[in-house]
């Protein structure tokens, strides 16, 4: 919605792929501060996502053996 509000618009096909990240990286907004606003917002997609492959990674170790693992990976 950030970029939207201040018109900017990826042509891509997809979001968060790498092509659409290479595509977030380069944009400069033309004030400092609303530069600084894009960046932390990207940040905070960043560490959500990395946070989402640890959280899947434990999953993956805590499920073999127990009772509800067919339940866990029928989904």
């Amino acid at each position: 919605m950030y970029l939207f509000a201040h018109n900017v618009r990826y042509a891509g096909n997809s979001s968060w792929t790498p092509a659409h990240l290479r595509y977030l990286a380069k944009i400069k907004m033309p004030f400092p501060v609303q530069q600084i606003v894009f960046q932390e917002m990207l940040e905070v997609i960043s560490e959500a996502t990395a946070r989402l492959e640890r959280y899947d990674q434990e999953i993956e170790r805590a499920v073999p053996g127990w009772r509800w693992e067919p339940v866990v990976r029928s989904v």
